[in-house]
């Protein structure tokens, strides 16, 4: 739900600040955009009030993300629909603030569905990297969400964005958090270390991580959500 979010959101060109699917207080997970940072360099096209389209196709993208998995795996939707419920009701009101008209709202929110599968589809690649990536670390930065999609599409970050992401200290440790994690499974799967070992280091790993984000201007946004 969240990767198909992130990945949507970095191919229409928007800054992701944080991907996460650790659960903690009231939320179950989040996907959230660093409009700040987008105004500062002259994006503001998807601040709220701007009535752009492309917001509707980023909420409809978690949606679709799941709806897509299901049917990869012959699952029931409607058993996960759930985790959608809050991106429906900000898409309802959205779309209203933005199409007085019922039926040039309608024509507007099938359009924007239709792109949100259309991208996915195409980049289904990226969702995978991203989703085994929050499955092992449970939260990424958005420097972090942004190099993974973009390796997944075999393309190299060469817009306004690519500054902003150098900075992140926590991206540029990721080569080797990703050995760290890599070892412990490989000596996991050969019996050098028990699960709980496994589960130990991994969360070392978390720990790590965790203290790296507490000791930047992010963690005052984002400190609520762990």
């Amino acid at each position: 739900h969240e990767a198909g979010h992130a990945v949507v959101g970095h191919v229409i060109g928007r800054l992701i600040a944080l991907v996460s699917v650790k659960q903690a207080t009231s939320y179950r997970g989040c996907c959230r955009f660093d409009s700040y940072t987008e105004s500062a360099h002259h994006h503001d096209q998807w601040q709220k009030g701007r009535q752009n389209p492309e917001l509707l196709t980023i909420l409809y993208a978690g949606a679709v993300a799941v709806s897509l998995l299901c049917e990869q795996r012959g699952w029931d939707y409607e058993v996960l629909r759930t985790s959608n419920l809050q991106d429906e009701a900000e898409i309802e009101q959205l779309s209203r603030e933005m199409f007085a008209d019922d039926a040039q709202r309608n024509i507007a929110l099938d359009a924007c569905r239709k792109q949100a599968c259309d991208l996915l589809t195409t980049h289904w690649n990226a969702v995978k990297a991203l989703v085994g990536e929050l499955l092992a670390l449970q939260w990424l930065t958005g420097a972090e969400a942004h190099s993974i999609i973009g390796e997944a599409l075999g393309k190299e970050q060469v817009d306004w964005r690519w500054g902003v992401l150098q900075a992140d200290p926590i991206n540029q440790r990721r080569t080797e958090f990703e050995v760290q994690l890599k070892q412990l499974v490989a000596d996991f799967l050969k019996g050098v270390i028990t699960e709980q070992e496994l589960d130990e280091g991994m969360a070392k790993i978390q720990q790590e991580r965790l203290t790296i984000l507490q000791s930047t201007p992010a963690w005052h946004f984002f400190g609520s959500l762990f």
